[in-house]
């Protein structure tokens, strides 16, 4: 990701060291009495200005919030911070370091798509960075497990918190102003919250608004569309497919054989648009790659996941813009379906235990019971904490409020860590998640159930003649919602999976192997927090061949977790603690 790192106040010469160290290719240093920074990842997606009062870096892309969209460049962040309450109006993603004489400020974007962490050092420094990765290097801590509940046990994480103990974290709208004289620390939180159906705007003034977001950056740069099966990403196709072909392509992740790749390349040949498939089939340190993506996306998702998502590297110093259509599913009403249907009444009578079990989506239960305790009492926490920010539910509806809870929750903890990945490797972003266009979204009065597909027919009605595809099931377009559900259950049951997934083997070939090397050596990091019997029940069967879907998922998590916590746990470099 591009990042910056610094400290602020007393800083020895030990922690200067090792900040340098544990840092990678820099694009910008400033150092000076009590303020130490360093800056770099690529320069798309890393801006910085210095002068003898102050500077600032930007790790991110910033869009303009007003109708005609563009990049921000230099002199556009150097007239916003200004007046840094503009910087909570912007489209984009970022995390932003400004400083002058007096002051060290830090900013992110106010969705939440990226963060800033820091701690404090016994000697009186604030050591602060974008990469969550290089502070567990430089502050011992612990995971906090009532923390860490939420993120394992319900639909997403709900806390914008840090889930590690004694280091904060800063993410939508959250700032923080460090006085360079005493060092004393003043918190700002702004708060992103839209207005409600206050708007009779019709749809062709929504579509117009995503065409602007989408075809922007055509204007300096060519585009590259990752495009799947599945409908958000066609809806963005629909509004590029009359610009010339030479100015855009398409891409598609992973395995040729997958339906996605499939339908997607169907559809940019009918069009004369060029695709590529991105693979990347190295996998001769994979176990390290592993472990470096656990870390910086905080277990995201699983190795097994990581697999698909490790193909996006080869995208590496591209001059393309990637466009992504993830969370497309908000204007679909897609998120949170069961919550849409039994939540009104415990939502109004706050009843936390029903809340719970609507919430609840947990992946593998491996841990001893101690542990689950631990987190599920901080999971109903969260859902308590959650539900008294948010509007009350008699004043927006449950579509309103199931929608603003899937924006709190799963862009800061979920779309964050993988945006934050990827600043590293191109300049992207997700047309879906800006501001600006959520805003108008929640203005209207009554919108079309589903307005993307209101939007293909208008702008490319052949489209329709192309499957959709959910998971690895191909299904009719006209298909949509619980008839979509219905389709996608029968052909699992009646029809035999014409895909089997090629990453399977590989887990077992690779990543199995070296699970079976830890826990039969006694190389778990902290055997304590497991259910040790249930381990090793899951890996003889798995060592017996009995490798069915279950089994699969049980350990792939397991892996996944062990690697990312033994990391938390062990990568400190050098003594110091908290806040």
């Amino acid at each position: 990701m591009s990042w910056f790192i610094g400290a602020v106040g007393n800083i020895e010469d030990e922690l200067k060291q090792s900040i340098t160290n544990i840092t990678d290719t820099k694009l910008s240093t400033y150092d000076e009495e009590n303020f130490y920074l360093l800056s770099g990842g690529i320069s798309p997606t890393h801006i910085s200005s210095t002068n003898t009062d102050g500077g600032f870096i930007v790790a991110g892309s910033g869009i303009t919030s007003n109708e005609k969209k563009k990049f921000l460049s230099r002199d556009d962040w150097q007239r916003l911070l200004e007046n840094r309450t503009d910087l909570y109006k912007l489209d984009g993603h970022f995390a932003l370091v400004f400083w002058n004489k007096h002051t060290v400020e830090l900013h992110t974007d106010i969705i939440g798509l990226r963060d800033i962490y820091l701690f404090r050092t016994p000697a009186d420094a604030i050591v602060f960075s974008t990469r969550i990765d290089w502070i567990l290097k430089l502050q011992k801590t612990e995971l906090d497990f009532q923390k860490f509940g939420s993120r394992w046990l319900l639909f997403s994480q709900l806390t914008t918190e840090s889930i590690f103990k004694n280091i904060i974290r800063l993410v939508a709208g959250k700032s923080l102003i460090i006085n360079r004289h005493s060092f004393e620390l003043e918190h700002h939180q702004h708060n992103w919250q839209p207005v409600i159906n206050s708007n009779d705007g019709i749809e062709l003034n929504f579509e117009s608004r995503l065409k602007e977001l989408t075809i922007f950056p055509l204007n300096d740069n060519t585009i590259s569309l990752s495009l799947s099966g599945g409908l958000d990403s066609r809806t963005l196709f629909s509004l590029l497919a009359n610009i010339n072909a030479g100015k855009w392509d398409t891409h598609s992740f992973g395995l040729n054989e997958h339906p996605d790749p499939i339908i997607a390349k169907r559809i940019s040949k009918f069009f004369g648009i060029e695709h590529r498939q991105i693979f990347n089939s190295n996998t001769d340190n994979l176990v390290n790659e592993l472990e470096d993506f656990l870390l910086q996306t905080v277990i995201n998702t699983s190795a097994v996941s990581f697999l698909q998502l490790r193909h996006y590297s080869l995208l590496k110093n591209s001059s393309e813009i990637v466009i992504d259509g993830a969370f497309g599913e908000i204007y679909r009403k897609e998120f949170l379906k069961k919550l849409r249907i039994l939540g009104p009444a415990p939502l109004k009578g706050k009843n936390i235990d029903k809340l719970y079990e609507l919430f609840y989506s947990p992946k593998p239960d491996f841990f001893s019971k101690d542990i689950i305790k631990l987190m599920s009492d901080g999971a109903r926490l969260q859902i308590e904490e959650i539900i008294d920010s948010l509007p009350d539910i008699r004043n927006i509806g449950i579509d309103n409020y199931s929608n603003i809870l899937a924006i709190k929750t799963k862009i800061p903890n979920h779309f964050c860590c993988e945006q934050s990945r990827i600043d590293s490797i191109v300049k992207s972003y997700m047309p879906y998640v800006q501001p600006s266009l959520l805003n108008f979204y929640f203005s209207l009065n009554n919108p079309p159930k589903n307005i993307l597909k209101e939007i293909i027919k208008h702008q490319r009605p052949e489209l329709r003649g192309f499957p959709l595809v959910k998971g690895e099931t191909v299904y009719p377009y006209q298909l949509s919602g619980i008839g979509a559900n219905i389709y996608k259950r029968l052909k699992e049951i009646f029809f035999r999976k014409s895909f089997q997934n090629a990453y399977i083997p590989v887990f077992k070939e690779l990543l199995l192997t070296y699970l079976n090397e830890l826990i039969k050596t006694n190389q778990l990091f902290n055997p304590d927090i497991y259910d040790k019997s249930k381990i090793m029940d899951y890996l003889e069967r798995a060592n017996n061949g009995i490798m069915e879907s279950e089994t699969i998922l049980f350990l792939d998590w397991l892996l996944s977790f062990e690697l990312f916590y033994r990391q938390v746990k062990s990568s400190s470099l050098v003594n110091v603690n908290i806040l």
